[in-house]
């Protein structure tokens, strides 16, 4: 059984805009998860088949860790093949302490055809 996506990112083959921003929020009152005291997030990307395809991709907070918005930019390499691509953010919080983003799904991801791709 697929894992359920929590949202669906839809980017043309070869790509590397737009970037990928996703805004983590509290359940319990809908306001945005603070990352004060992380020291890094990475992306962990695999394809249907679970095959890995970024590993420990480097992300950032682009507006401060206690916005709650976590941020992937493309690499030349990431949106090369069609296809749907399960996406999760992994917050580090030092040694053992990672926090997996988001907590219940996967961030679906569509690298869709160019018009390229059509002739």
């Amino acid at each position: 059984m697929p894992t359920p996506a929590v949202g669906i990112f839809k980017i043309k083959r070869k790509s590397l805009r737009p970037i990928l921003r996703a805004r983590v929020v509290r359940c319990s009152d809908g306001q945005p998860v603070d990352f004060t005291g992380a020291i890094g997030v990475r992306v962990q990307m695999a394809d249907e088949d679970g095959v890995p395809k970024i590993v420990d991709g480097m992300a950032s907070f682009p507006f401060g860790p206690e916005a709650g918005i976590l941020q992937y930019v493309w690499g030349s390499p990431d949106t090369l093949v069609l296809g749907c691509y399960s996406l999760e953010f992994d917050v580090d919080y030092g040694g053992t302490d990672v926090h997996t983003f988001p907590e219940d799904g996967v961030i679906n991801v569509v690298v869709e055809a160019d018009v390229n791709d059509a002739v």
